[in-house]
């Protein structure tokens, strides 16, 4: 979690253990903050605490396909796009349902860097 001076949420993220792998999700950065670096301080923090707290070399990262925006974000993070993909859990919709049923998600995946 990300918070100004006056305790305003600008951006936060999940970060899961999955064995010698470490998921990163749910990256999401307030509209009216967006271009200004706070998505890859967060990513960047995470990135250390990954390496430090979980011993991981590896992150992982599923985006939906059709995000190509979020993708190259991403890239140019130093993530690379696999050929793995996962499905989209369209069981799991709670409150309301898919537009598409086209939908997967795309796996990419850095290796991290000892610091």
């Amino acid at each position: 979690m990300v918070l100004d001076e006056s305790d305003i949420l600008l951006g936060c993220a999940e970060l899961v253990r999955q064995g010698a792998v470490v998921q990163l999700g749910m990256v999401a950065v307030a509209p009216k903050k967006q271009g200004q670096g706070i998505g890859k301080l967060l990513i960047r923090h995470l990135e250390e605490i990954a390496i430090r707290e979980y011993k991981v070399e590896t992150m992982e990262l599923y985006v939906i396909w059709t995000r190509e925006d979020v993708i190259n974000f991403n890239v140019r993070r130093g993530f690379v796009k696999t050929e793995r993909t996962k499905p989209f859990p369209y069981a799991e919709l709670v409150n309301g349902k898919a537009l598409r049923l086209d939908l997967y998600f795309v796996v990419l995946e850095k290796k991290l860097l000892k610091i």
